[in-house]
Formats: structure tokens, C-alpha cells, sequence
């Protein structure tokens, strides 16, 4: 098997912490014939978030009243402009052989040549599914959604792009929609500005969660009891969030009982890791599901059982045999309730001498 390639080199590894940490990147950014150009970008705050949220929502009901469609009512014809009938059945076709190997692969023996092919022929219809919707999304762009998710996105560039004074590079929303090169801008969020809010992939998060570098950073974090990032929790951004996240999920690994543990090279390798647990969480359901049925199975034996347990301070105790079985309770009670009966426990007689003595005196005294 090749050896598998590290996704961050060292430095990369390094940078990429220290902007999760920081919530922030720096971009030098080139446009055309202009200068490169150095930014700041910053994630929002939590207020800041919030009131982009309210612009897109003026700007959904404004786009609404302008006779924008929303993406639930998108005319066909529209659609078609950017999605034929032939790329509907393609995607139609890759769904169908996603979902078949999709079943191989989970079914399939692991480590195994046609396993490891079906994974790889599982990976590139996704990429194609991906492209095909993203083919189809186009038309959303002509949506009453689509403006109201733009004008939010701006709203948040308007105050997470600084220069490199750390001062915001417009003062307002509406100093930045009077910008004069429109192409410009829209490139700046497209290409930098909306990756940098949306986050790193998952594949490079977890193996940034798992390195030495951010572990010594997480358990020392852990164990002196000091804040990992300088934001509030609610100003967290999406990559803050997530590397938590993974942190505690290696962290729970790392704690596992030696029978379960996986071992180094499946902790390394994302698939292998993820179809270990799976497996490992089916045979542990499978385990309990055994258990509770061998637990049902006792539990209706006792009840077929002719002997039944009384405790010492149960009402039916009254003659017991020296191992604290009878046959039937109701037997039990019985005797003690009948003055025929003779099979008084050894208390019970003692009151009873004690009562007919009782009874002797008073009958002398009288």
C-alpha cells in the first residue's frame, strides 16, 4: 500500500493553527493588472452574524416584491438554461451508482484490491455528482435567495476586511457597494472572502486535530484550564467549532479500553478509522443485544421457578427454612394467620407463651 500523503507540510501545519486560533488570515490578493493588495480578514462576532442575518432577510422580502422567484418556485425554463434534460438524467444515472457502491463498499472486505477500487470509483462519482449539482444550483443565482445570501455575505465584508492597520477597509456597507469595480470586489468574495467564513475541509481539520503540534496545545488547554482561543464561544468561528470538536473525538480514541482501540495506522487514516468504528459500534450492539436477551431469558426462568424469595422485614416472613425459600407465599401467610396451624417460627411461639402467661396472672389477680 503507498504511503499516504501528508495534506499540511510542517510550516503549513504551523500557519493554518495559529488562524484557527487567531480567527483570522492574512490574503494577498491579486486582481488583474492591479497591485496585490495585503487584507486581514476576521471571522464575525456573534452580533455581527445576527444582524448580516437580518439583511438577508429585508433583502429576500425586497427581492420578493421586486418578482424574483425563490429557489421553491424556480421556473423549469430557467433552469434549463443551465441544466438540460440530458445533465438531469446523468445526475439521475450517478445517484443510481453512488447508492450501488456505496453498498459494495460498506459490504465489501476491507483491505481488499476490489474494496479499495470500489472506493476510489465511490470517490470520483461524487466529485462528478458534485460538479453536476453545482451545474444545477446556477439557476439559483437568479433568485430573490440568492440576492438576499450575497447582500448578507457583503454585509459581513463590510466589517471582517481589514487592512493591515487592522482598521476595516470600508467604513460602511454602503461605502463598499459604491465601489466603482464591482468585478473586483465580487471576485475578493467569491475567491477569498466566503472560503475564509465557510472554513477548511474536514480532511485537513482532523489532521490538524490529531497532530503534535495542536494535541500539545489541546491537552495543555485541558489540564491548566485556559482558553484555547481569545473569542467568546459565541464568537467561535466554523473551524474553531469543528477543531473542538475532532480534538475531543481523538481525545475519546486515545481513552479507549486496549481491546477496542484502534491501532496507529487506522488512527491516521481517516476511511480506515471511520469503517473501524463502524464496525466496532455494530459488534458492540450486537454484544448488548446478546446480553439483554441471555438477562430476559434468566429473568423468565425465575419466574417459571416454583420457589419464590421473602425478605426478613417482607409481612409474609414468618416461617422461613434457613435458606429463605418457600414454595408459595400465600401458604405462607396462611399459617401464620391460623391458630391450627403448627409451623409457628420460633419467635412467633415465644410471643405466644408470653401472651398466655400474661393471661395466667391477670386471671390469679383476679
Amino acid at each position: 500500500m503507498a504511503e499516504q500523503k501528508e495534506p499540511l507540510t510542517y510550516q503549513e501545519l504551523d500557519d493554518q493553527i495559529m488562524e484557527i486560533v487567531l480567527g483570522q488570515k492574512v490574503i494577498s490578493y491579486k486582481y488583474l493588472d492591479y497591485d496585490l493588495t495585503t487584507y486581514l480578514f476576521r471571522h464575525p462576532t456573534g452580533l455581527e452574524k445576527i444582524w448580516s442575518r437580518s439583511i438577508e432577510k429585508e433583502s429576500l422580502q425586497e427581492g420578493i416584491g421586486l418578482g424574483l422567484p425563490t429557489e421553491d418556485n424556480l421556473p423549469e425554463e430557467l433552469v434549463e438554461q443551465y441544466f438540460t434534460l440530458e445533465d438531469q438524467e446523468r445526475l439521475e444515472t450517478l445517484h443510481n451508482k453512488s447508492k450501488a457502491y456505496k453498498i459494495m463498499v460498506k459490504k465489501g472486505i476491507k483491505g481488499s484490491v476490489s474494496h479499495d477500487r470500489n472506493k476510489e470509483k465511490l470517490k470520483d462519482l461524487e466529485k462528478d455528482l458534485q460538479t453536476l449539482t453545482n451545474q444545477k444550483n446556477l439557476a439559483k443565482q437568479l433568485t430573490a435567495n440568492f440576492r438576499a445570501s450575497e447582500e448578507k455575505y457583503y454585509a459581513l465584508m463590510s466589517k471582517c476586511v481589514l487592512n493591515i492597520d487592522r482598521e476595516p477597509v470600508w467604513t460602511s456597507l454602503r461605502e463598499l457597494g459604491n465601489e466603482t469595480d464591482s468585478g473586483y470586489i465580487e471576485t475578493l468574495l467569491y475567491e477569498e472572502f466566503i472560503p475564509f467564513l465557510l472554513g477548511q475541509e474536514t480532511k485537513v481539520l482532523r489532521y490538524i486535530a490529531r497532530s503534535g503540534l495542536w494535541r500539545n496545545r489541546f491537552h495543555a488547554s485541558k489540564s491548566v484550564g485556559v482558553k484555547l482561543f481569545s473569542q467568546n464561544p459565541e464568537d467561535y468561528s466554523t473551524d474553531q467549532l469543528a477543531i473542538l470538536l475532532w480534538s475531543m473525538f481523538y481525545y475519546n480514541i486515545d481513552q479507549m479500553a486496549e481491546e477496542y482501540k484502534p491501532e496507529d495506522h487506522m488512527i491516521s487514516d481517516d476511511d480506515l478509522l471511520d469503517e473501524y468504528l463502524e464496525d466496532l459500534t455494530t459488534k458492540i450492539k450486537a454484544e448488548r443485544y446478546s446480553r439483554k436477551r441471555q438477562k430476559s431469558k434468566s429473568k423468565i426462568k425465575s419466574s417459571d421457578s416454583d420457589n419464590v424469595i421473602v425478605t426478613a422485614d417482607n409481612k409474609e416472613y414468618i416461617s422461613l427454612h434457613k435458606d429463605g425459600v418457600y414454595s408459595d407465599p400465600k401458604d405462607i401467610t396462611g399459617r401464620a394467620k391460623s391458630e391450627k396451624s403448627t409451623s409457628y417460627s420460633e419467635s412467633a411461639q415465644i410471643k405466644e407463651a408470653k401472651r398466655k402467661n400474661k393471661a395466667r396472672r391477670k386471671k390469679r389477680a383476679a
